[in-house]
């Protein structure tokens, strides 16, 4: 698709006449699908909610500072976004 602003360059789309990104349905616009905490104490790892694991210290010293168990171990990005959160494909 190509708007008269875009077609003289001869360019195929431009921001002006592409549509907007849309929120990636498999992760919701997080970017990741899966997310993984440690609890200190037991060495036992959870699954966690991404607003959980971004609430989460990410070191062990700092966990200890604020008198928590928990830090952030891992995240695996969303496959269909990359781990953007958004998508460009008409749904």
């Amino acid at each position: 698709m190509s708007c008269p602003e875009c077609k003289p360059y001869g360019l195929s789309s431009c921001p002006m006449c592409e549509e907007p990104p849309k929120e990636c349905p498999s992760c919701r616009g997080f970017g990741v699908v899966d997310c993984t905490a440690l609890n200190i104490a037991t060495d036992e790892e959870v699954d966690v909610t991404q607003e959980t694991f971004y609430c989460l210290p990410s070191t062990r010293m700092e966990a200890e500072q604020k008198r928590q168990n928990y830090i952030r171990l891992n995240k695996e990005p969303c496959h269909r976004c990359g781990g953007s959160g958004k998508v460009w494909e008409k749904e």
